[in-house]
């Protein structure tokens, strides 16, 4: 779930007249991301929708395609929009089924709004949007503090939102994000997965992935504050578990090929992290300006 209000927001000049089936059809978004309406090559308007706030159809021009609120699928016969792990009931404004991920022991009796787990956006639909109908967990007394850093990075970041997406639905891998030791006293933090390997194919899988971010602790007080380099380059970590396992793996051995020590700024893990982040730092610029 992420903060949607400064997400893209596409501008359409609309313009209807009769138009045979295009071969090509442009889908045009307003600012969450959900279908407006679509156009031909020529910029002539096939279908226009509107939506009330939780997404029940307002108004619409007829149309053959199923995207609507969201840029979810549309079931007519039920009247339900496919959310990729669960059911969306526009005009009950809910989810058909609770959130099979969120851990209720998180920073719920912080957040009231997160009691009811059938809910959409927290209730806040003007404010935020629901990707997929599920949570990254964010766990420990510092999850709430984490979770309003990385959606305020996930609101700013394309690619921020699409490696949290890769770690959502009730059977993909699912990611824990928290705050705490790590192994390595030099690092602000720390990427594990939880990898398997197919028996027949052969074929390396990230089952889930933890990110923990360092938390100090002196003279009995515990420390920490939520820094979005670190928490951008562990992302990147999780980004390559998910993209590319095998590579994640041997990216992060101690020695190379010839037996010699790899320096941790010279490991290909670490390489590819830094260049995430900076991807990242660059998208919340951008947005920034």
């Amino acid at each position: 779930m992420v903060d949607r209000g400064l997400l893209a927001l596409v501008l359409v000049v609309l313009m209807t007249r009769p138009s045979p089936a295009a071969e090509v059809e442009y889908f045009h978004l307003d600012i969450d991301g959900s279908v407006l309406g679509s156009s031909d090559e020529a910029g002539y308007m096939l279908e226009t929708q509107r939506y009330l706030p939780f997404g029940e159809l307002w108004s619409s021009t007829p149309g053959g395609q199923p995207l609507g609120f969201g840029a979810r699928e549309f079931d007519v016969e039920s009247g339900l929009s496919y959310f990729a792990a669960r059911f969306f009931d526009a005009v009950a404004s809910r989810f058909t089924s609770v959130d099979p991920v969120l851990d209720v022991n998180s920073g719920l009796l912080r957040d009231p709004q997160r009691w009811n787990r059938y809910s959409y956006a927290r209730n806040n639909p003007f404010r935020y949007t629901d990707w997929d109908g599920l949570e990254v967990r964010y766990e420990g007394q510092r999850g709430s503090s984490i979770q309003r850093g990385m959606e305020e990075m996930a609101k700013r970041s394309e690619t921020v939102r699409a490696t949290l997406d890769q770690y959502s639905g009730v059977e993909g891998p699912h990611l824990t994000i928290k705050a705490g030791p790590v192994g390595n006293t030099n690092e602000a933090g720390q990427f594990v997965g939880d990898f398997a390997r197919d028996p027949i194919s052969k074929e390396l899988t990230v089952k889930s992935g933890t990110i923990t971010l360092r938390e100090e602790s002196q003279f009995g007080q515990s420390r920490f504050r939520f820094d979005r380099g670190t928490a951008a380059h562990e992302l990147g970590h999780a980004d390559q578990a998910k993209r590319d396992p095998a590579g994640f793996v041997n990216g992060l051995a101690e020695k190379d090929e010839h037996g010699k020590r790899v320096p941790w700024h010279k490991k290909p893990g670490e390489e590819h992290a830094e260049r995430y982040k900076d991807k990242v730092e660059r998208e919340m610029k951008q947005d920034h300006n």
